[in-house]
């Protein structure tokens, strides 16, 4: 058998090894240049829709801004107010649309009774009238709706171009309007970075350019362009129905990508890129990538030449090994402690779940036992309701600690007394103290401001963890100390208060302090302990605190009690009556019989519980067991036949946004406008928000809360002709 010098060896095994690689490389650059194309069609997308969205938003800004001044508007003339305290609204309502949308609204405005009422202040021109302009014919031939005209010169605003979105209140004699610059949406198109031969344009649903990167194409219709190619174009993306999507086509012989966005369903926005511009970059990489290839390939030739560093090479190599090793093992570990902690978390919630099910399912069986004594029936399904929130409540911690790390959670203030919310959380912690013959103190001595702002959600769900913390961890007999103190602060018109919880309960190792914070942490495990909790209480407590602006500390030792003080710089607040009047429920139910809801609900049982609460209260109910059943029904109803719909969103066939999207592009617009709420366990601020995009107009979280379903209903009870923006 032959041998082989060492580097002569060397020099062989470096050059196969450099082959196998250029294999290699050539045989995955196909995928890799498909990838890349993939990912250059994505990010003209991305483009696109970012400048979309920026003309979306300023445009719902006036849409919403329009919207709220007509309520206003109307109501201010119901209750016969003075002419001055609308001009008034119409200033607040101006100034906050101009500095909303950073000036690309000039300002809102209204003619009503011969006047015009601008809440900019501007200067009208005497010779301006109202009555002949296109903004005020357009609202006025189209009552109720939301307008569009323009694009024209504007007669106040230095003959600058503009748009003019207006609606008139019939009953009133009354338009309210308001103009966006041409040259803020301009704007947008020419920042659109367009290499070669590609172009950027928005356009109205009659074809006629508003803005393009040429300019001298502005006021022009696509139709009119000379183009067949064109033509066909404009029909395929006025006729479309998608939100955003992207295609190819030739355009008078040259291949384009365009990237076609709606606006509010009023404009279109195509960013068209040559398909030579979109993938010149791939080019330069593809010469890289063969560059690097060779590059390589010699370094690995040399390499295999160079055989007095074998050695050294080959200890390099065995150090990285030992190192990735370590690190795979750290990894590893990291792995298995996070495995650990779901594991018992998991085990812990299984645990607690059945305790709150099992108190259910026991209460209801009592019930059943006693079902011909009302008032003992009543007491057991009370005390079933409770542990329903309490197994709520539970979930909701999960949940609200998903919300947290994903920065969904927001704080909102409102007035509030500190002395009726210490006597609701005593009403709260009673029955959990009184059982285990607890002692439970409250101080509210230190208090001279009683009257602050604050979050009252929040702040509530921090008082009943941490008082509900020290009663759990108490045992029978113990005492419990809740004081609530102030001092002044350092902030004019704000007031330092201190809420803490003192116990003489069982205490905690200064090694758990350190890692009471931390997610699914519990010094004992909670099956052993017989202590009910998901180890997420404080985490979530901390978080809230934190997002509040204020602090906590926690003081503890075993078998010494713990005592946790949170602070809080609350604004002060001016008093306010508390009274509450009784809803007349004999009022309310007169106020929605009769009505008509179409009931869309897929779960057999959910629908029965809904249809059952509707109908004793005098509603007429339809069923639909889904989505694409609804839009079934909807299509062979009579205008206006029914009065609402109430619209579960998670269903098969068709979903309740679809559903929705649907109905709302109806031919019969009474059909079209019929009002739609959102009645699902997507309880979220955020799955609220995505009912509203859908185009529906409420939103009821399960499990059903029966006063805010006769609210809804007592809404959309009067409802006599449709109101909606088309």
């Amino acid at each position: 058998m032959k041998k082989y010098s060492g580097v002569t060896r060397y020099v062989i095994i470096t050059t196969a090894m450099a082959l196998l690689i250029t294999v290699i490389v050539s045989l995955s650059f196909g995928s890799f240049f498909a990838k890349s194309r993939e990912y250059a069609v994505q990010d003209g997308e991305s483009i696109a829709a970012r400048n979309a969205a920026m003309i979306e938003d300023n445009l719902s800004y006036g849409l919403d801004a329009l919207n709220m001044a007509v309520q206003a508007v109307d109501y201010m003339h119901i209750q016969k107010l003075s002419m001055e305290a609308v001009q008034k609204y119409i200033e607040v309502q101006a100034e906050s649309l101009v500095n909303s949308t950073d000036g690309v609204f000039t300002g809102l405005y209204m003619y009503s009774g011969g006047s015009i009422y601008d809440g900019m202040k501007r200067d009208i021109p005497e010779w301006l009238d109202a009555e002949t302009r296109i903004w005020y014919l357009a609202a006025v031939a189209n009552p109720g709706k939301i307008v569009m005209t323009g694009p024209y010169p504007d007669a106040v605003s230095d003959g600058k171009e503009c748009l003019t979105l207006s609606v008139s209140i019939p009953e009133e004699n009354t338009v309210i309007a308001a103009d966006f610059l041409v040259e803020a949406i301009q704007s947008i198109v020419d920042s659109t970075n367009i290499n070669g031969a590609g172009f950027c344009m928005i356009q109205n649903r009659n074809g006629s350019i508003i803005a393009h990167v040429d300019r001298s194409l502005i006021g022009k219709s696509t139709y009119n362009l000379g183009s067949k190619d064109m033509v066909e174009l404009t029909d395929e993306i006025l006729n479309g129905t998608e939100k955003q999507y992207s295609l190819m086509r030739n355009i008078d012989g040259t291949n384009y990508y365009l990237f076609i966005n709606r606006i509010s369903d009023r404009w279109l926005m195509t960013m068209a890129v040559t398909r030579k511009d979109l993938f010149a970059p791939l080019t330069g990489t593809l010469y890289r990538y063969v560059f690097v290839s060779l590059i390589v390939y010699i370094g690995v030739l040399i390499f295999g030449i160079n055989s007095v560093r074998v050695k050294e090479r080959e200890a390099e190599a065995r150090c990285s090994a030992e190192k990735l090793s370590e690190e795979l093992s750290q990894a590893l570990e990291e792995a298995n402690s996070a495995s650990v902690a779901k594991s018992r978390f998991l085990f812990n919630m299984s645990h607690d779940i059945r305790t709150p099910m099992n108190a259910i399912s026991g209460f209801v069986d009592l019930a059943y036992a006693h079902a011909d004594d009302p008032e003992i029936v009543k007491k057991y399904l009370e005390k079933a309701k409770g542990s329903e929130q309490y197994l709520l409540g539970m979930i909701s911690d999960v949940l609200d600690m998903s919300r947290i790390e994903s920065g969904n959670v927001k704080i909102n203030e409102t007035a509030v007394n500190l002395y009726k919310k210490t006597d609701n959380l005593i009403e709260i912690i009673r029955q959990a103290a009184s059982k285990k013959n607890i002692d439970v103190q409250f101080d509210t001595r230190g208090v001279f401001e009683p009257y602050v702002y604050m979050d009252e959600t929040h702040c509530g769900r921090v008082a009943v963890n941490i008082l509900g913390n020290a009663v759990k961890y108490t045992p029978d007999g113990g005492s419990v100390l809740f004081s609530i103190s102030q001092r002044p602060s350092a902030i004019e018109g704000h007031v330092y208060t201190t809420f803490e919880a003192k116990d003489n309960g069982i205490g905690m190792s200064n090694e758990f302090l350190d890692h009471i914070y931390e997610i699914f942490s519990r010094e004992n495990n909670t099956t052993i302990s017989k202590i009910e909790g998901t180890g997420l209480g404080m985490s979530i407590v901390k978080s809230l605190i934190d997002l509040m602006g204020g602090s906590i500390n926690v003081e503890s030792a075993p078998g010494e009690g713990t005592t946790v003080s949170v602070k809080l710089d609350l604004r002060i607040a001016p008093v306010f009556d508390e009274e509450e009047e009784e809803e007349d429920t004999t009022a309310v139910k007169k106020e929605i019989e009769g009505m008509r809801v179409l009931l869309v609900e897929d779960n057999e049982l959910n629908r029965e519980i809904a249809g059952e609460i509707l109908k004793e209260r005098g509603v007429l109910v339809d069923e639909a067991m889904d989505g694409s059943e609804a839009v079934a029904i909807m299509v062979a109803a009579a205008p206006c036949y029914y009065d609402l719909i109430l619209m579960d969103v998670q269903m098969p066939v068709m979903d309740g946004y679809e559903a929705t999207r649907q109905i709302r592009n109806l031919e019969n617009a009474a059909t079209a406008a019929t009002p739609i709420v959102a009645m699902t366990a997507n309880a979220f601020d955020e799955d609220r928000k995505q009912a509203y995009e859908a185009g529906m107009n409420g939103h009821i979280p399960k499990p059903i809360n029966i006063a805010e379903l006769e609210c809804t209903l007592r809404k959309y009870s009067k409802r006599e002709t449709p109101f909606t923006i088309r």
